[in-house]
Formats: C-alpha cells, structure tokens, sequence
C-alpha cells in the first residue's frame, strides 16, 4: 500500500494514497482503535451524503 504525507495543524501524516479522507480522519480512526468503539455505519452513510452534498 503506496501513502502520500499530508501536513495540517498538528503536523504530517501518512494518509493511504488512494484514500478520499485527510489527516484527520487517520487520527480520528486511530484514537477508535484505542477506544475499540466504531461509528455507527447509518452515522457514515450520512456523513457521506453531507460532504458529497457540498462538494
């Protein structure tokens, strides 16, 4: 798996290359594994409808 490097506020991020999401979607999902809790798949499709509404 190929990764690009994003930088923000706090700093760079190995984001897979094909991915859609940004930096801090990559820390959003590694502070999940800690919690071991997962967003509720209606909570993403939702998700997904607003940001493709706006784009």
């Amino acid at each position: 798996m190929s990764f690009r490097v994003d930088k923000d506020s706090l700093g760079d991020v190995k984001v897979p290359s094909e991915a859609y999401y940004g930096p801090f979607t990559v820390r959003a999902s590694s502070q999940y594994t800690v919690t071991g809790e997962k967003a509720h798949p209606d909570l993403i499709h939702a998700y997904t409808m607003i940001k493709r509404s706006a784009a």
